[in-house]
């Protein structure tokens, strides 16, 4: 509302969203480390001021490891990470985006399937202007991690795990010696999967 005019004025609007991806590359396995990039961005047609504030959730299966930016300050409590942009930063005029986070995780022995990380752009506190598609109140505001359905604000990025085995085989002379030319030796050999995965049964050991 204009105030001053006494109507709706559309041109006192911002239009915050957040887009979310993964950027390391590779087979993610227990003990990987996943790095993911967020960027805020204002779609206007007014200028956002500039401390605004992006969360982003880990799903279980992943363990927080930092969360950097310039002009950001990040912190995370369990899986949840709050980066707010530097009040003295430069605000975001229509069609700007701010500077980007890289959130770096790792992923945790116990994780399987696909994990699912969620994030949300939230306006500075005290913006005067209104949000064209404001935050959404589900699942705290992550909604469905589609900036698509329902408000912009949010997005969501997925990192598929691989099963990932580690066989490892143990050799050792199970007769008694000392040997003479035509005596018989015997070994065992015993093969081990260290996991975390299951290996699969028709493994195959050679001996020369």
């Amino acid at each position: 509302i204009d105030t001053d005019q006494g109507f709706y004025n559309p041109a006192n609007l911002i239009d915050l969203t957040i887009a979310k991806s993964v950027t390391s590359s590779g087979l993610y396995a227990a003990g990987s480390t996943v790095t993911f990039s967020l960027v805020a961005s204002n779609n206007g047609p007014a200028t956002a001021q500039p401390a605004i504030v992006v969360k982003d959730r880990l799903p279980v299966g992943l363990t927080y490891v930092s969360a950097i930016g310039t002009n950001w300050s990040c912190t995370a409590t369990g899986q949840d990470i709050t980066c707010t942009r530097d009040s003295g930063a430069s605000a975001l005029a229509a069609g700007a985006s701010a500077e980007t986070i890289t959130v770096t995780a790792t992923v945790q022995g116990t994780a399987s399937g696909t994990l699912t990380n969620v994030a949300q752009v939230n306006p500075a506190a005290g913006e005067p202007l209104a949000e064209t598609n404001p935050l959404g109140s589900t699942n705290g505001g992550y909604e469905t991690g589609d900036p698509t359905v329902g408000s912009n604000n949010d997005a969501s990025a997925i990192v598929p795990l691989t099963a990932v085995i580690d066989l490892s085989i143990a050799k050792t002379v199970v007769s008694t010696g000392p040997y003479r030319l035509g005596d018989v030796v015997t070994y065992n050999l015993v093969a081990k999967n260290n996991g975390p995965a299951t290996a699969q049964p028709a493994i195959v050991v050679k001996d020369q």
